[in-house]
């Protein structure tokens, strides 16, 4: 793409794209509430705030773990090893916060995440903030994008060193000293840096000018989470769009509903009571005995207070709202529940299919990055992670290391590889548990003679460890333990008599000494 062409692009962009920034900001500002820095908003009752925070708890579940396997069975040891260093690096990397604010930003419009390499040669993660994104935005869909960038901030003695004599000074703010002097803070310049997939480039600019320009590879540095789509558009709707009516709506009916209970009165009225007799009335307390001449004169008359029609408005906006977004208050737990089982059903499939769109989303989000970091760290001549691996069928973790000696010279291609967030897949542990199950019951115990034939077996241990990290169950593994080692632990005088109810349960165990001991099956370990 010709420079000017490319320069009058981004001036033209940059204006499509304020209206977006505004809105943004108002979104921003009607999530924070009140009491937020100097906002003047006066929220009561925050509904965006309580759908987004139910969204992110579903969302975002931990940091993400990745799972990876070859496609050559032979390479699964190094691709085991390379998925151990990688997982310790995106802990470094802290992915799971970077995630967690590319997620909130999606809900404001549009997530981004820059992924690259430092002036240091380090990997790093940065989330661009939509009013600092530079987009195509005369394109028809975000995925054909003809350039993609963001503002950044640098010192102006830095730039111009780096840059040369075009870099412009910017001044971004006053401080106010103690003295109530003013100074500016150290002068800084803002520039650009965009990339262009069809030249495989990316350039610095400031304005109208371009300072630098760089040879880029295939991978693209930018990373875009987004909930929904405009057809033939770039920007897609923001999530909160689609209730921020319905927020202020809810907030302005419960204000009128706090009104109006303050407002109310209740009034006593004395009807041809004289003066003491009514002080009387006003100052006697609950259980007092208090004379006077007819009680009957005394009513007690109630002044305004809330108007039902009031209440069943703001009940059916909150309902609304909760439509609206896929019913999620039921996934909060903040529903009081359907009038029926089938009800409840909808409601929650409902709450669960949009959760599970978003997973889905941040899913692929994230094994994007994964594979832009895995590649990078793999043509890394440097490369030199400290890894612990677990001996299989044991508990034992030794120390080992990757680095470019344990791929022998291969190439990523090589190792034909795929990789997948597992903390973050669109399934739940608990369907996961169940699918496990599943595959257990109906095809591997059937299969056991066949096993058997080919010299195999099933390793009853492990498949416990996998159920009971799926069901966040500790010990499940335990249960199943080494016969000949219990028969020795019960003999052993050494080992520390343990009660009689538990040893009777342990012997019981034993084959009858009047029968040869019955051998465990050879298809289960």
């Amino acid at each position: 793409m010709k420079k000017s062409i490319l320069i009058d692009n981004i001036i033209a962009s940059r204006e499509k794209l304020k209206p977006f920034i505004s809105n943004r900001k108002d979104f921003i500002e009607c999530y924070a509430g009140s009491f937020y820095g100097s906002s003047k908003k006066n929220t009561i009752i925050n509904l965006m705030q309580m759908t987004i925070r139910v969204i992110l708890q579903n969302v975002i579940s931990g940091q993400p773990i990745v799972n990876i396997q070859s496609n050559s069975n032979k390479l699964n040891p190094q691709a085991y090893d390379f998925q151990l260093a990688l997982n310790k690096r995106l802990r470094e990397l802290d992915l799971r916060e970077n995630v967690e604010k590319i997620v909130l930003d999606a809900l404001f419009g549009l997530g981004i995440a820059k992924v690259g390499i430092d002036g240091s040669g380090e990997i790093y993660i940065d989330n661009i903030s939509l009013e600092d994104l530079i987009i195509d935005m005369g394109s028809s869909s975000i995925d054909k994008i003809k350039y993609i960038g963001n503002s950044f901030g640098m010192k102006y003695s830095e730039a111009k060193k780096k840059y040369g004599d075009d870099v412009v000074r910017v001044k971004k703010k006053s401080i106010i000293n103690a003295d109530n002097s003013e100074r500016f803070e150290d002068e800084n310049t803002y520039l650009y840096e965009v990339f262009v997939p069809e030249d495989k480039k990316v350039y610095i600019m400031q304005e109208e000018k371009v300072l630098e320009e760089r040879e880029w590879g295939d991978a693209h540095p930018y990373h875009f989470l987004y909930f929904s789509a405009v057809p033939d558009k770039v920007m897609p709707i923001p999530f909160v769009a689609q209730f921020l009516l319905l927020h202020s709506a809810a907030d302005e009916v419960y204000k009128s509903m706090v009104n109006e209970v303050i407002d109310s009165k209740s009034l006593l009225l004395g009807m041809g009571l004289s003066e003491e007799e009514i002080a009387t009335v006003q100052s006697a307390k609950t259980g007092d005995a208090i004379n006077i001449n007819n009680s009957e004169l005394v009513k007690e008359v109630n002044v305004g207070g809330l108007r039902q029609e009031v209440l069943q408005a703001f009940h059916d906006i909150i309902l609304q709202q909760s439509r609206q977004v896929g019913n999620i208050d039921t996934l909060g737990g903040l529903s009081a529940g359907a009038e029926t089982l089938g009800q409840e059903e909808i409601m929650s499939s409902s709450s669960s299919q949009m959760i599970h769109r978003m997973q889905t989303a941040v899913f692929y989000l994230v094994r994007n990055i994964t594979e832009y970091i895995a590649r990078d760290m793999f043509d890394d001549e440097l490369l030199d992670i400290d890894i612990m691996k677990e001996i299989e069928n044991t508990d034992i973790k030794i120390k080992s290391n990757v680095s470019q000696k344990t791929f022998a010279g291969m190439s990523y291609e090589d190792m034909d590889i795929d990789i997948v967030p597992t903390s973050l897949n669109p399934k739940t542990n608990a369907q996961r548990g169940m699918e496990l199950t599943q595959l257990m019951n109906t095809t591997i115990l059937p299969a056991i003679p066949m096993l058997q034939q080919q010299g195999k077996q099933v390793n009853m241990g492990k498949y416990l460890r996998m159920v009971s990290e799926l069901n966040d169950i500790e010990g499940l593994d335990n249960i199943i333990e080494d016969v000949q080692q219990m028969q020795n632990d019960v003999n052993n005088p050494n080992i520390p008599s343990i009660p009689n109810q538990q040893r009777d349960m342990r012997l019981s165990m034993k084959a009858p000494s009047s029968a040869p001991a019955q051998p465990v099956p050879q298809g289960v370990a």
